[in-house]
């Protein structure tokens, strides 16, 4: 997989679909439009984890520094300068070894999504849609 740098047109939307787990109140109710950005990335299941895990949760964990409102959405600009400075950062393979855990409800959440882009990606290939 590409470098996060290397890769902004696809990462861009990836980061904004996954920064929903961690702001929204009811998570179910937004999953068709994260799940139909997700199925639509050019990444495999794993790597979509990986770019949640190790890109994503490290700066939406918190869930404070983003904005001065509950439940609002991520600033997208702030989220990927976020994610930029802290990929170049070179204690970022130690980071990575030490991201912290999601909640229950984000893991939850996201079993759930993972069920869906598949069903979603599954559907595009039956119907002839790459």
């Amino acid at each position: 997989m590409l470098s996060p740098k290397s890769d902004l047109p696809n990462r861009r939307r990836v980061w904004g679909a996954l920064s929903g787990l961690f702001v929204d109140n009811n998570l179910q109710s937004t999953r068709d439009d994260r799940v139909a950005v997700l199925a639509k990335s050019p990444y495999s299941l794993e790597e979509l984890e990986e770019i949640l895990v190790h890109e994503v949760l490290p700066i939406c964990r918190w869930g404070s520094d983003y904005s001065s409102e509950p439940h609002s959405p991520i600033d997208h600009a702030w989220l990927e300068s976020r994610i930029l400075r802290r990929a170049k950062s070179p204690f970022g393979l130690l980071r990575r070894l030490n991201v912290g855990a999601f909640s229950s409800t984000v893991s939850e959440e996201w079993a759930a999504t993972k069920r869906e882009v598949l069903l979603a990606r599954s559907r595009s290939t039956a119907n002839g849609v790459a």
